[in-house]
């Protein structure tokens, strides 16, 4: 049973990562992005979600946030565009 649920979970992983790799930026480890609204973050790594194994950008806000310093966002929406007043903006623009 083991080795079945690892078998699926390997086809599960291949299957979102020929899917998501369509049509996305790519998100550079390391460097500072900078969002729509103006505040930067630091992109630390992509990982997975345990669960879905969903792929997602976890990163660093550079700036005070009471809320916590660390985040994850699903990486489709990471690299996708933002809707403005009928423009299209990045919703993180690579900035170093």
């Amino acid at each position: 049973l083991a080795q079945s649920i690892h078998k699926l979970k390997e086809s599960i992983i291949k299957k979102n990562f020929s899917e998501n790799q369509e049509n996305l930026r790519e998100v550079k480890i390391g460097s500072v992005y900078k969002h729509y609204k103006g505040k930067t973050y630091k992109v630390h790594s992509i990982v997975r979600h345990s669960e879905t194994l969903e792929r997602m950008v976890c990163y660093e806000c550079l700036y005070e946030n009471e809320l916590g310093k660390m985040w994850v966002r699903p990486l489709p929406m990471f690299v996708s565009d933002v809707d403005i007043d009928g423009q299209k903006f990045e919703r993180f623009t690579l900035i170093s």
